[in-house]
């Protein structure tokens, strides 16, 4: 996979999130993104939240050794180039790998702000551990 190629699915699986949230009608949950739950969708919203975090966690885990440079001959300016690109893409506190590593902790955390609202909403631990249950293969 290139860096484009990362991209593409960065940017599709952003815009996805984005684009599910519901309007802001509650204050909003971790890192600003807003959506209306209710006792009818709270557990689904949080569940999709979850599921989305995991997949973007799991899809930067596969990528994130592919996305380090190694140096194009022997020469210092190579080392350094390498190890520049390497910076802005996976290694850098401000890396694109973190900030969006970043995103999906925000999406976890909106999930788990949403079990919070279940709670509070009468939904029982087994009932919310049961909707944020990983889904899938790894079962």
């Amino acid at each position: 996979m290139n860096w484009s190629d990362l991209r593409r699915q960065i940017e599709a699986r952003v815009d996805q999130a984005v684009h599910t949230a519901r309007p802001p009608t509650t204050p909003p949950p971790a890192a600003g993104v807003s959506f209306e739950v209710d006792p009818d969708n709270v557990l689904r919203i949080a569940a999709a939240l979850r599921q989305e975090a995991d997949e973007l966690k799991d899809m930067l885990r596969n990528v994130q050794e592919g996305l380090r440079m190694e140096p194009m001959g022997g020469d210092p300016t190579s080392y350094e180039g390498a190890a520049a690109i390497t910076e802005v893409l996976v290694d850098g506190e401000r890396s694109y790998w973190n900030l969006t590593m970043q995103h999906a902790n925000h999406l976890d955390a909106a999930a788990q702000q949403c079990a919070e609202a279940a709670r509070g909403y009468g939904y029982t631990e087994d009932e919310i551990t049961a909707a944020l249950r990983p889904t899938g293969d790894d079962l």
